[in-house]
């Protein structure tokens, strides 16, 4: 089976970011694409985290730390 490669760059509003999203790990990908992709097995696809916000503003935003 040849594989596709899709970059997808996700922006996401402060509020949502406050109300709690966050993709922190591999393991949240694969469940957004569970989601969008529900009858596929899951050697059909993958993804994972490049590149996050600090931990530090997460918090900040959700009320944790100021």
């Amino acid at each position: 089976m040849k594989r596709i490669k899709y970059i997808i760059e996700l922006s996401i509003a402060d509020t949502w970011i406050a109300d709690g999203f966050d993709i922190r790990s591999n393991n949240d990908v694969k469940e957004l694409l569970q989601r969008l992709l529900p009858y596929a097995y899951g050697h059909e696809v993958s993804g994972k985290v490049i590149s996050k916000p600090a931990l530090k503003v997460i918090k900040q935003l959700q009320g944790y730390t100021k």
